[in-house]
C-alpha cells in the first residue's frame, strides 16, 4: 500500500483508473444507456479533487435522516453542547468543525459562501444561530455553501468533523447539499446515523448510498437513542436486545442493506453519553470506576470510541495510513462500479448486434419462405401465359411465310434471280425470299397487335404476383408482432441485468424485426405499385422492349427455317430436267408453303420459351426493384453486427481490466 497520501498523486493505478474511466464514458456515451446524471461515470475530476485535498486530520462527515440524532451524537463527541438538538429539523447548512491554530485567542466562525465570498460571524453563537433552519433565513442557508468553526476542541485535532443537514428535509435544497458533499468526497468517513425503528429505511438507504456508491469500508453506522426510556434501567443492554441485535434485528438489516459499505455498526445513545462524560470531567476518578466504564460501554461511547481510535491511532499515528486505506478503497470501489456500467453497456451492445443479426435472418426467411415462392409462381404463371400465346404466334408467322411463297415465289422470278446471283449481279431467290417474309410477320404482328396484347397480359400477370406477394408480407410482418401490439425497430428492450444472458433481448430483436422487416418491404412494394400506376409511359417502354426483343428472335427462327427449306428446294431443282422444273414447280412451290407452315408448328415449343424469356425478364426486373428498398440496408446491418459485437467485446476487455485494478486496489488497501 502506498505509505503516504503524497504519493497518491503520481501512483500509476490511480492514473491508470483515470485514463480507463475516459474510455468507460466514451462507451457509455456509444452505447447510448441511461444513467443518473450523478453517477460517477460523468465524475471527471473525482481523483484529481480528493489526492489534492491537503488534510492533517480524519475528516467524517456526519450524515442520516432529519433529527436522527447527528446534532446529539457531535455534541457527545465534543462533550459539550454545541449544535442546537430538536425533534424537529435543526441543520440548514453544512457545518465543518475544525481545531482552533495555536496561538488563536479565542473560537471564531466564518461563512464560506457559494461564490467563494468568506465572511466572519460576530461569535461562535451567531454562527450555530445561523445553522438552525429559519424560515425567514432559508434563502441566506441555501446561498451559504458552508459554515466553518474553529474550536478549541482536543479531539478536533484528530478528526475534522462534518455536519450536514438531513435527508427528507422540508427543502430539498438542504438534502441537495448533504449529497453534494458527498459525492465531492469532502470526508474520509462518515458516520451514518439511524433510529432502531427506520434503521435501514429502503428510501434513506437508496438516496445516500448512490452518493456512496464507490466507497468501500467508509461507513460506520451509529444506532441513535439505544436507550431510550431505558435509561434508568441498569439491567437493559441495547447489545443484548433481540429486536436490535438478534436474527432479522436492526444490526441484521443494516448490514443487509449496506453491504460492503460498512465498516462496523454501533448502538450509541447520545444524552447518555454526554451526561456520563459531563460527570467524568466532574469526577475524574470515575475514569478508573468498572461500574462507571460497564455505563460508558452500554451506551455506545466506548464502542464508538474505539472504532475511530482503530482509524487515527491514541495519538493520531494512524491518521494519514487510514487515508490512504480508505482512499485506496475508494478506488476499489469507483473501478467495481465502473465495470458494472460496462456490464449494462455490453448487454445494449449485444443487444442492438442481435438486433441486427435478427433482421438478417428475417430477411433469409423472407427471402427463403415468402419472395422466391413468389417468385417461382410468377414465373410458372408467365410460362403459362407463354405456352397458350405461343401457337397463335407460330400459326401468325407460318401463314404470313406461306401466303409470302405462294405470292412471291414465282418460277421466272425465281430462275432469274437465281441466274443474277450466280453472276455475281444481284441477290439469290432465299435472300428475296427471306425479306419478303420478314416484311409479311411484320405486317402480320402490327396488324394482329400480338406482342402488345401478350405483353399487357404479362405486365397484368406481374402486376398481381406483387400484390400478392406484398399482401403475403403484410401477413408475415403481423404474425411476428409482438402479442401486445408493440415493438418495431425503434422499441425499447429490456436491458436485463448486468452480466445476464443478452439472449432475451435478442429473442425480443428478433420478434420486433419480423414487422419490422416486413413492413419495409411492404412500403417499398407500395411505392413501386403506386410509381408505376401513376407511370403508363414507363409501362410502354416495357412492353416495347419486350415487343422488339421477341419479334427480333422470331424472325432469326423465321429465317432460319426458310433457309433450311430453300436449300433442301433448290438441291432438288438442281437435280431435275428443265422440262420437270416447269411442270412440278406449282406443286413444290405449294410444298414449300407447307413445309414452312409445318416447320413453324413443330417449333411451338422454341416459340413458347422465347415469348417467356422475354415476358420473364422485365418481371424480374420489377421484383428485384421492389426488393431493392428494402434490401438496401441488409449490407449496413451486417456491418452493425461486426460493429456492435466489436464494441461488447471491447466493454469486457475494459470491464474486466477494471475489476482486475479493482482488486488490486483492495489488496493494497489490506497490506
Amino acid at each position: 500500500m502506498t505509505s503516504h497520501w503524497a504519493d497518491l498523486r503520481r501512483d500509476k493505478d490511480i492514473g491508470r483508473l483515470g485514463v480507463m474511466a475516459g474510455e468507460v464514458r466514451s462507451l457509455v456515451s456509444e452505447a447510448e444507456i441511461e444513467l443518473d446524471p450523478q453517477s460517477q461515470v460523468f465524475d471527471r475530476d473525482w481523483i484529481t479533487r480528493v489526492v489534492d485535498r491537503v488534510s492533517a486530520t480524519l475528516s467524517v462527515m456526519v450524515i442520516g435522516q432529519v433529527s436522527s440524532g447527528k446534532s446529539s451524537l457531535i455534541n457527545s463527541l465534543l462533550g459539550r453542547k454545541l449544535l442546537i438538538t430538536d425533534s424537529k429539523p435543526t441543520d440548514g447548512v453544512v457545518a465543518v468543525l475544525n481545531p482552533l491554530d495555536e496561538g488563536t485567542p479565542e473560537e471564531y466562525a466564518e461563512q464560506v459562501w457559494t461564490d467563494g465570498t468568506i465572511t466572519r460571524f460576530e461569535s461562535v453563537g451567531h454562527a450555530v444561530d445561523f445553522l438552525r433552519q429559519q424560515k425567514a433565513l432559508s434563502e441566506q442557508q441555501v446561498a451559504c455553501r458552508e459554515v466553518r468553526l474553529y474550536l478549541r476542541e482536543p479531539l478536533l485535532r484528530r478528526l475534522r468533523l462534518i455536519s450536514t443537514p438531513g435527508l427528507a428535509d422540508r427543502l430539498q435544497a438542504f438534502e441537495d447539499v448533504t449529497l453534494r458533499y458527498l459525492r465531492e468526497d469532502e470526508s474520509d468517513l462518515v458516520l451514518w446515523t439511524f433510529y432502531p425503528e427506520s434503521a435501514g429505511n429502503a428510501g434513506e438507504a437508496g438516496v445516500f448510498a448512490r452518493a456512496l456508491a464507490d466507497r468501500r469500508e467508509a461507513v460506520l453506522g451509529v444506532v441513535t437513542r439505544s436507550l431510550e426510556d431505558r435509561d434508568d434501567d441498569p439491567e437493559y443492554d441495547p447489545h443484548h436486545d433481540p429486536r436490535l441485535t438478534g436474527p432479522g434485528g436492526v444490526v441484521d438489516v443494516l448490514r443487509e442493506n449496506l453491504g460492503a459499505h460498512l465498516t462496523d455498526i454501533v448502538l450509541y445513545d447520545s444524552h447518555e453519553a454526554r451526561r456520563l462524560v459531563a460527570r467524568r470531567q466532574q469526577e475524574p476518578a470515575l475514569a478508573a470506576d468498572s461500574a462507571f466504564q460497564r455505563e460508558l460501554e452500554r451506551c455506545g461511547y466506548l464502542p464508538l470510541h474505539r472504532a475511530l481510535e482503530a482509524l487515527v491511532g491514541p495519538f493520531g499515528e494512524r491518521i494519514e495510513r487510514s487515508r490512504v486505506r480508505l482512499l485506496l478503497l475508494r478506488c476499489a470501489g469507483h473501478a467495481k462500479g465502473l465495470a458494472d456500467v460496462l456490464g449494462t453497456a455490453k448487454i445494449e451492445f449485444r443487444r442492438r448486434a442481435a438486433f441486427s443479426r435478427a433482421y438478417l435472418d428475417e430477411w433469409a426467411r423472407l427471402e427463403r419462405d415468402v419472395i422466391e415462392p413468389a417468385r417461382t409462381q410468377m414465373r410458372d404463371e408467365i410460362r403459362t401465359v407463354a405456352a397458350e400465346r405461343a401457337p397463335e404466334l407460330t400459326s401468325l408467322y407460318g401463314r404470313a411465310s406461306a401466303d409470302t411463297v405462294l405470292e412471291h415465289f414465282t418460277l421466272v422470278r425465281t430462275l432469274v434471280g437465281e441466274a443474277a446471283n450466280w453472276a455475281g449481279a444481284g441477290e439469290s431467290a432465299a435472300e428475296r425470299l427471306d425479306q419478303l417474309i420478314r416484311s409479311a410477320i411484320a405486317r402480320a404482328e402490327e396488324e394482329s397487335s400480338f406482342w402488345e396484347r401478350v405483353n399487357v397480359r404479362g405486365v397484368s400477370v406481374a402486376d398481381e404476383n406483387l400484390r400478392r406477394l406484398q399482401q403475403d408480407l403484410r401477413d408475415v410482418g403481423q404474425l411476428a408482432a409482438p402479442a401486445d401490439g408493440g415493438g418495431g425497430e425503434g422499441a425499447a428492450v429490456p436491458l436485463g441485468r448486468p452480466g445476464a444472458d443478452a439472449q432475451e433481448a435478442a429473442n425480443a430483436a428478433a420478434a420486433i424485426v419480423g414487422r419490422a422487416a416486413a413492413k419495409a418491404a411492404a412500403a417499398a412494394w407500395g411505392k413501386l405499385t403506386a410509381q408505376e400506376a401513376a407511370k403508363e409511359t414507363a409501362k410502354e417502354a416495357a412492353k416495347e422492349v419486350v415487343k422488339q426483343a421477341s419479334k427480333e428472335s422470331a424472325k432469326q427462327t423465321a429465317t432460319a427455317i426458310v433457309g433450311t427449306v430453300l436449300t433442301v428446294f433448290f438441291t432438288a431443282l438442281m437435280a431435275a430436267d428443265f422440262r420437270k422444273l416447269v411442270k412440278d414447280f406449282g406443286k413444290d412451290r405449294d410444298a414449300l408453303a407447307g413445309k414452312l407452315r409445318a416447320r413453324y408448328a413443330a417449333e411451338e415449343a422454341d416459340f413458347a420459351g422465347r415469348i417467356f424469356d422475354h415476358l420473364a425478364a422485365p418481371a424480374e426486373r420489377r421484383l428485384e426493384q421492389a426488393l431493392r428498398g428494402p434490401r438496401a440496408s441488409l449490407a449496413h446491418r451486417a456491418q452493425e453486427v461486426a460493429l456492435w459485437e466489436e464494441k461488447a467485446a471491447r466493454a469486457q476487455r475494459v470491464r474486466d481490466q477494471l475489476t482486475a485494478l479493482a482488486h488490486d486496489f483492495t489488496e493494497r488497501a489490506g497490506r
